[in-house]
């Protein structure tokens, strides 16, 4: 896919809501350079920070991936 302004992607996802559907749209927009590093770095850092989280919900909880997995 060309990296011009006006190329960018849509999306969507639906979803079964309460006796209805719910739809959630967006736009993919791409960043390349040193602007693309930079907004790589932060979802990366958002990525491991909710990582973090749900580690440490899964042993609040006394889960861990392993049980979730054998009671899938």
């Amino acid at each position: 896919m060309s990296e011009e302004a006006g190329s960018n992607e849509a999306w969507y996802l639906e979803q079964p809501f309460r006796g209805g559907r719910r739809r959630f749209v967006g736009e993919v927009t791409y960043v390349g350079g040193a602007e693309g590093q930079r907004v790589r770095r932060e979802i990366a850092s958002a990525l491991a920070s909710l990582l973090s989280w749900a580690r440490q919900q899964a042993t609040a909880n006394g889960t861990s991936d392993a049980e979730d997995n054998q009671a899938a």
